[in-house]
């Protein structure tokens, strides 16, 4: 039995066995190779030389091509819509009449006036006289001088209301000039907000014009972009001569961002001698920026995040891994702007990112990309 279990292991005959009996028997214990310690194996990674440079970044707007100054044209005196002169596309000229009112209360207005000055003119002639008469009086001795006094004040007092009822006459009239809504500057009208009828209060816009003039590129700019575009370069091409660019300068920059878009305002100056850019054309504004710190640009694949925000996996001089936190300075189609962390020539991981550990061996493979 023992014979043939020996023969099904495949040993030699005459080879020693030790029996489980005979080990418990003799004491003998087997020996056991110690295994070695497994060494880890390095990671095969692609990383890119960092190349610090200063570059300069491009970016585009739609724009909307408005006048340099819109004025809003309103009455300046409540009243009801006599007639609207103009329409939406009319041009006007500086004195020309946009619409009226119906200024029959303001002519009865100025007829009281007119009234109220004649009655005291001749109030102020009459206590004229009687202050003469009294003066001619007391000369002889027939009047005392409380009548001198009070003949006085009754004339002064004439004299006084003549005044208002001549300034009563000049408000009077000049409401009724304000009944008349005239141009202030050459343009064209580009809105209208009321119709001959409607009931209109003081200063309520009646229409808007686009004065003569520049023309400016209307955009809106992104907070994060915001300080870039204070001292950016600016062109302007228009959608229908995409072959032209105009030189534009920015003018205005709203303070306040729109509460709906969170974007803010800000309006270019066109140089546009020959007046090719009309009002309401659709425009791109190109604003390019000279980079002024020094910067790379990576692959987006090289970034990861952790608690601390941004970070790189960098190959250190023993290769092996570190994460290195970076600051971003901003985006591309598919790459990553690097303005803080980072070093010249330095070996940046950049693929894979998030499979690696920190302090990871690995073995480097250059990409021969430059960033």
């Amino acid at each position: 039995m023992i014979a043939s279990t020996i023969a099904g292991l495949g040993l030699a005959a005459g080879s020693a066995v030790l029996l489980p009996e005979h080990l418990s028997r003799t004491g003998a214990r087997a020996a056991v190779p110690q295994q070695e310690a497994i060494q880890p194996v390095a990671r095969t990674v692609f990383v890119t030389a960092v190349q610090m440079s200063r570059g300069s970044s491009v970016r585009s707007f739609p724009a909307t091509i408005a006048a340099e100054t819109e004025s809003q044209l309103a009455f300046r005196v409540a009243g009801k819509v006599g007639a609207k002169m103009v329409s939406v596309g009319d041009r006007i000229a500086a004195g020309d009449v946009i619409a009226k009112l119906d200024d029959t209360d303001f002519q009865l207005q100025l007829e009281s006036a007119e009234a109220e000055l004649s009655a005291a003119r001749i109030a102020l002639a009459t206590e004229t006289e009687n202050l003469t008469r009294i003066e001619s009086l007391k000369s002889g001795g027939w009047a005392t001088d409380r009548a001198t006094d009070l003949g006085t004040a009754a004339t002064e007092e004439a004299r006084s209301r003549l005044l208002r009822a001549e300034r009563n006459v000049q408000l009077a009239r000049n409401q009724i000039g304000y009944a008349t809504l005239r141009a202030a500057e050459d343009g064209v009208v580009t809105h209208e907000f009321v119709e001959v009828g409607q009931v209109v209060a003081a200063g309520q816009p009646i229409v808007e014009a686009a004065n003569d003039g520049e023309r400016e590129a209307v955009i809106a700019i992104p907070e994060a972009l915001l300080s870039d575009s204070r001292d950016a370069d600016a062109t302007v091409e228009l959608w229908s001569s995409p072959e032209k660019r105009l030189t534009a300068v920015l003018t205005e920059l709203s303070p306040v961002a729109d509460p709906v878009t969170r974007t803010f305002q800000a309006r270019y100056r066109l140089e546009d001698p020959t007046g090719s850019a009309a009002l309401g054309m659709s425009a791109t504004v190109w604003l390019s920026r000279d980079g002024q710190a020094r910067r790379a640009e990576l692959p987006l694949a090289a970034l990861h995040y952790r608690d601390s925000g941004a970070s790189v996996w960098v190959v250190g001089p023993n290769e092996r891994i570190e994460s290195r936190d970076v600051t971003i300075a901003g985006f591309g189609a598919d790459t990553v702007r690097i303005s803080d962390g980072l070093s010249e020539n330095e070996k940046v991981v950049v693929l894979g990112a998030h499979k690696l550990t920190d302090g990871e061996p690995v073995r480097p493979v250059l990409t021969g990309e430059r960033s």
